[in-house]
């Protein structure tokens, strides 16, 4: 689950989940949803698979891996269908999306995802993270 909240002269995006595969999954896609039409006018076919890896501080690796996303929406005009995380041996997490070509419009316009305040918290078996974006 994810919700956009005002943050100052910026947004934020508040993400929970019941682990980090899904939060990782809801923070690309809030960010997705705060940027273009609910109608994402999707030509569902893959243009390309791409693979993005966090390895290390979590926190930095997702706020990492929604840059990479939103230079590739922006550079390529593509946009992710489908996602799928899994964990690695060594602890990271490898992030694999199939990515369509998008032909709608923006609803909104984000410079980058930041790093502040980006920790998650975990409440009893629910985890939380909020993600600021300069817009």
């Amino acid at each position: 689950m994810h919700k956009i909240i005002d943050y100052s002269s910026d947004v934020a995006l508040h993400i929970t989940s019941k682990n980090i595969e899904s939060l990782i999954k809801e923070a690309i896609y809030g960010m997705l949803d705060y940027l273009v039409d609910e109608n994402k006018n999707l030509k569902i076919e893959t243009k390309k698979t791409l693979n993005y890896l966090i390895e290390g501080n979590i926190e930095d690796g997702i706020v990492d891996a929604l840059n990479f996303f939103l230079k590739t929406f922006y550079i390529e005009k593509l946009i992710p269908y489908r996602i799928y995380i899994k964990k690695t041996n060594s602890g990271g997490f490898n992030i694999k999306a199939f990515m369509s070509e998008f032909r709608g419009n923006l609803k909104n316009y984000i410079k980058a995802a930041t790093y502040c305040e980006n920790k998650i918290i975990q409440n009893n078996d629910t985890l939380a993270f909020t993600v600021v974006f300069d817009v």
